[in-house]
């Protein structure tokens, strides 16, 4: 007996999983399709010379979009918040002289704008 109402209840049930319209069912939040390392590397460019270190990072609005996205942030509130960089460019830059025991002394911004 148990085995017909088994078999009944999946001739029954089975038909409405396809009935279920696609939108119906919760989908996860989407995910950055990025690595977010590798967009790093691809923004970063590192600065020699002798006896200098450094890097000049271009950081767009699209990093902050995907690092959001990365931690699970909402598109909703990710375009909420990066909607004000929209209009600027934004670089972070730092570029240092390396001593004698490798301690380094960083160059001041108004001589990195200079050069």
């Amino acid at each position: 007996m148990p085995r017909k109402i088994f078999f009944s209840l999946l001739l029954v049930g089975l038909p409405t999983l396809f009935l279920v319209p696609p939108g119906a069912v919760p989908q996860d939040p989407p995910r950055s399709e990025v690595d977010i390392d590798d967009f790093i590397a691809e923004l970063q460019e590192p600065v020699r010379g002798k006896d200098y270190a450094g890097i000049v990072w271009w950081i767009p609005v699209e990093f902050w979009e995907n690092a959001a996205r990365q931690e699970g942030t909402p598109e909703e509130a990710i375009a909420q918040q990066v909607a004000p960089l929209r209009d600027y460019t934004m670089f972070a830059i730092a570029v240092g002289k390396i001593g004698p025991f490798g301690g380094i002394t960083f160059v001041p911004a108004d001589q990195i704008r200079a050069n």
